[in-house]
């Protein structure tokens, strides 16, 4: 049986060669004891940068050692360091700063692969993840078709989020075949089947907003590594409407925007999330920094399933359906109390709230249970299925998004390219989407608005018959166009093959 400490020393040893040949520019010849090859490696590595400085080298050194990214105060340390310094002591040094790093906060017993001159997609949350709406839908209808298209490697995270790591099974299957659900068949094992993940000279692509333990080593890799940072932008939500979103969401969002800042471009996933993250790169440019550029990326208008838009079967009583998550800026509550208000007027039409439970949901719980005690036709469903979303735009009279705030705003687009009807908000990226047609749009703040438009499209069948004609005739943009234009725009430059090193 294997010791933990021999385990450790031949995945350093391994970790330790495959970045060599980039801070050397050659592999040295291989030593047989695992020890003494790695001492050597990291000796001759040290000697060569207090030889030659060259910060991202030294980062990429110590992300081997440390076998996790390092912090801006540990690069800055050992670059420091390394060039005022004996090499011995400071590789004495070294190991004793990575080994307290690589105790805390890294994996020692795994193996490491360099992605060189590649594109790394950062897809920690829909790998782990069965949540399945907005941010995890674009991921998974892009990432698929960029690895059809390009080398790319989906990378997740460690537990300890301080490093990216290649995808075990049954997270492969989350990301890249979430239709076919064969996830549903693998049981989630505890980490083990993957290895450290380092860029060199590469794109590292940021598909979601990424958690807070993310973004101190992602920040540091974006200043210092050499390899560039992309990302896209969904929304500022959390920084212009912070009253709407969890008390601790404001100040993580604002770690997530520094990391943003020092990105090369962003993709606004629409015409007024573009507005929103270029506002956040003038406010970098002001610093005297290098700003990202902001380009407009927008979510394509597709159904969840490629199904054909027909007129809808027919129902005894007519159903709205409100697709998103269950929170406070998706304006609920307003939704729920409108529908009262039309059925105390004795209209009778069912309304679905399709979306899983978000923060702040518990009262629209509350009021949904009280409202079905009294026999109204209301119900919320979670857990839905992409057919499951299909069926439910197609068989909906309309369907109902007065949110608040949006970036982009997916169920307007999904359920118009479904050819049913939408009502929401006149404003934002919501409001850019009406535009086309299809919609009708109001304040979602005015109660009585919402109420009269609600009353319109459930009783003027002129209307409802107009709105589907135009939705109809909307101009298709589709995730393959979509997949291409943010590789063309944003992920495309200084990007070429993805290469692994040797193990």
């Amino acid at each position: 049986m294997t010791s933990p400490d021999a385990t450790h020393v031949r995945a350093l040893r391994q970790r330790l060669r495959a970045v060599a040949r980039h801070v050397l520019g050659a592999e040295p010849a291989p030593v047989d004891d695992p020890a003494a090859d790695a001492g050597c490696l990291l000796d001759a590595m040290v000697r060569h940068l207090a030889r030659v400085p060259d910060t991202a080298r030294a980062w990429l050194l110590l992300a081997a050692v440390a076998s996790c990214y390092p912090s801006r105060d540990e690069l800055l340390a050992f670059v420091h360091d390394v060039r005022g310094s004996d090499p011995d002591e400071t590789t004495v040094r070294l190991l004793r700063t990575t080994a307290d790093a690589a105790r805390t906060r890294g994996t020692p017993a795994y193996e490491l692969d360099v992605v060189h001159g590649g594109v790394m997609l950062s897809v920690d949350y829909c790998a782990r993840a069965d949540h399945h709406t907005g941010i995890q839908r674009v991921t998974r209808e892009t990432v698929p078709r960029l690895a059809r298209e390009h080398d790319v490697v989906p990378v997740a995270w460690t537990d300890e989020s301080w490093s990216m790591r290649t995808l075990e099974p049954v997270e492969v299957d989350r990301v890249m075949r979430w239709n076919d659900q064969a996830h549903l068949d693998k049981v989630d094992r505890p980490r083990g089947a993957f290895r450290l993940v380092v860029p060199w000279q590469a794109t590292v692509m940021l598909m979601e907003v990424v958690l807070p333990g993310m973004c101190e080593p992602l920040d540091c890799l974006a200043e210092f590594s050499g390899s560039r940072l992309c990302a896209i932008g969904y929304d500022t939500i959390p920084l212009l409407s912070a009253e709407l979103r969890p008390p601790a969401e404001p100040d993580n969002f604002v770690s997530y925007l520094t990391v943003l800042g020092r990105a090369e471009r962003i993709a606004g996933i629409s015409r007024a999330a573009t507005q929103e993250f270029a506002g956040a790169a003038r406010m970098v440019r002001a610093t005297g920094r290098r700003a990202p550029e902001v380009v407009e990326v927008s979510l394509p208008a597709e159904p969840p399933m490629a199904t054909e838009a027909t007129q809808p079967p027919p129902r005894t009583v007519p159903l709205v359906v409100a697709i998103g998550s269950q929170e406070m800026h998706k304006n609920h509550l307003a939704l729920v109390a409108a529908s009262e208000t039309l059925w105390r007027e004795g209209l009778d039409f069912e309304l679905q709230l399709v979306g899983r439970a978000g923060w702040g949901s518990d009262e629209l719980r509350e009021r949904v249970d009280t409202l079905r005690a009294r026999h109204r036709r209301v119900s919320m469903r979670a857990g839905v299925s992409d057919a499951g979303l299909s069926e439910a735009y197609r068989t909906a009279r309309f369907s109902a998004f007065p949110s608040l705030h949006e970036g982009f705003g997916l169920p307007v687009a999904e359920s118009l390219a479904s050819g049913t009807p939408v009502l929401t908000t006149r404003y934002g990226s919501m409001a850019e989407i009406a535009a086309d047609g299809g919609c009708v749009t109001v304040d979602p703040r005015d109660d009585d608005a919402l109420v009269d438009a609600m009353r319109r499209l459930l009783t003027d069948d002129d209307l409802v018959s107009g709105l589907r004609q135009a939705a109809l005739a909307r101009r298709a943009r589709s995730w393959d166009d979509y997949a291409a234009q943010l590789w063309d725009d944003v992920i495309a430059e200084r990007s070429g093959r993805a290469t692994s090193a040797a193990r």
